[in-house]
Parts: structure tokens; C-alpha cells; sequence
């Protein structure tokens, strides 16, 4: 007679390797998901190196292009300030408002600080209207090559500095007045009316900014000749910087012209425009 089987165990038998199939499938599913998800952070990992390296890669490509445009930026700027500090152009800009300035005894020069739709004011040497002055008229005569000679009227004016102020009926064009004192080797202009040649344009640059006698003069190499008095003298941007007043005069010397700083207008004749 055959041994009786315990209830179950059959079951037992069939139910134990099919635990160890789930286990093993569970084994092999887990390495499989933990190298699924190993793999998936590498990828990750990856797509992070290749977007910080893109992100580099753009800020390479970004700093390089702010270097070309700022190359570019100096380059118009250099440009610009080239076109500017030509003496053909500066000349032409200030001419139109330079004149020649005469009395009955002393020729000089003088340019446009002030003007509206009645009339308009010139800077100058006091000693170009001296004369007029100690007659009592006043009245002096401003004109250029060209054109119609205007009645002009020495208004204020301060001997000591050598400065004076002439009022004309008329609009006509104003210079610009710098704001800087011109450092030495700086380019210059002077730009007026040298033995009655009206429109004469010399060039030189700045020497030296001077005190001589409590008053400031700034000393440039530009020639100037007797008519060149109350001119303007401009920098590189047709600024005036000073109103040429004289040059030294000795055997030997050369290209020492004096200019009375564009500031004393305000400072000594009180005329701000």
C-alpha cells in the first residue's frame, strides 16, 4: 500500500519552484531596472556635460562677438574723430564766422561768440578797438573778403585783460567754446586776418598754458601776424580755446604765439553766452 501523501504537500512540491521563478524573474527585472535607471542617469549625465559645454561654447561665441563689435565701435570712433581733426574741414566750419575787425588806426580780428534774429556779438583784442574807444564813437567796421561790410559797436570790454566784445545788426554763425584747457602738443588752428588777408587759416599745436602777470595765456607754434590779433584759436573739434593776442618777437625766436584762454570772456568781461 502506497504511503499516504500529506494534504498539501503537492501543492508545497509545485508552489516552491514556482517561488524560485518569481524570485529569479524578480532578480533578473530588478538588474534589469537598476541598469535601465543606471543607464538613464548616465544619458542624463551626458545631456548635462553637453548642455554645459553648448552653454560655454555660446558664451565663447557671445564674448568673441562683443570684441568685434566694440573693434568696430573704436574704429568709427577713430574715424570719426579723424574726419573731424582735419584742418580742411575745421577751417571750413569756422570760417563763416571769422571777420576782420577795423578801426581808423589798427586792423584786427574777431568771431561770432553770440547772435540771434537781430544781431550778433564778436569776441576781440581790446587793442584792435582802442582807438574807437578813446574817440568816444564806438564804432568800428567788421567785414570779410567777401560780402557786405557790417556797422559794428564796441560794447563791453576790459582793458587790463585785453579783451572787448563788438555788437552787429544780423544773424551769422557762432563758434563753440571748449570747456577743457588744451594740453601741450594738442592740435590748434588760428584762423583770421593777417595784414588784412582775411579767412587765413595757420596750424600748429598747443606749447604750454602759462601765467604771466596773474593772467593765464596759453602758448601754441602756430604763425600769426599783426591782424591776427582777437582770432580765434580752435582745437582738433573747431572748439575755440583761446582769442590769439600776440606772439614774442625776438631774433632767433620762432612759432611763439600767445592766446588768452577762451574762459576769460566769462571771467573778465562777465559775458556768458
Amino acid at each position: 500500500m502506497a504511503p499516504a501523501t500529506p494534504p498539501g504537500a503537492g501543492q508545497q512540491q509545485v508552489l516552491i519552484p514556482v517561488l524560485l521563478a518569481l524570485v529569479v524573474l524578480l532578480l533578473v527585472g530588478g538588474g534589469y531596472l537598476v541598469l535601465a535607471v543606471s543607464d538613464l542617469k548616465s544619458q542624463v549625465s551626458d545631456l548635462k556635460g553637453q548642455t554645459q559645454a553648448d552653454s560655454e561654447r555660446l558664451q565663447q561665441v557671445a564674448g568673441q562677438i562683443k570684441v568685434t563689435d566694440d573693434a568696430e565701435k573704436q574704429l568709427a570712433l577713430r574715424l570719426d574723430a579723424q574726419a573731424k581733426a582735419d584742418p580742411v574741414a575745421i577751417a571750413k566750419t569756422v570760417q563763416p564766422s571769422v571777420w576782420t575787425i577795423a578801426t581808423e588806426r589798427m586792423l584786427g580780428s574777431g568771431w561770432v561768440v553770440k547772435s540771434d534774429a537781430t544781431s550778433s556779438t564778436f569776441v576781440t583784442n581790446f587793442h584792435v578797438v582802442a582807438d574807437a574807444v578813446a574817440n568816444g564813437s564806438n564804432a568800428v567796421k567788421v567785414f570779410q573778403d567777401q560780402g557786405a561790410q557790417l556797422d559794428g559797436v564796441v560794447g563791453l570790454y576790459d582793458a587790463n585783460a585785453d579783451l572787448a566784445v563788438v555788437v552787429v545788426p544780423g544773424q551769422l554763425p557762432v563758434l563753440t567754446l571748449s570747456k577743457e584747457t588744451p594740453a601741450p602738443g594738442a592740435p590748434v588752428l588760428v584762423v583770421g586776418s593777417p595784414l588784412g588777408l582775411g579767412g587765413s587759416v595757420t596750424t600748429g599745436s598747443i606749447s604750454a598754458v602759462r601765467d604771466l602777470d596773474g593772467i593765464n595765456y596759453i602758448q601754441f607754434s602756430a604763425p600769426i601776424s599783426p591782424g591776427n590779433s582777437g582770432g580765434p584759436l580752435v582745437n582738433a573739434a573747431g572748439e575755440v580755446v583761446g582769442v590769439t593776442v600776440a606772439k614774442v618777437i625776438l631774433a632767433g625766436a620762432e612759432g611763439i604765439g600767445l592766446a588768452i584762454p577762451v574762459s576769460q570772456v566769462c571771467d573778465r568781461l562777465k559775458f556768458c553766452p
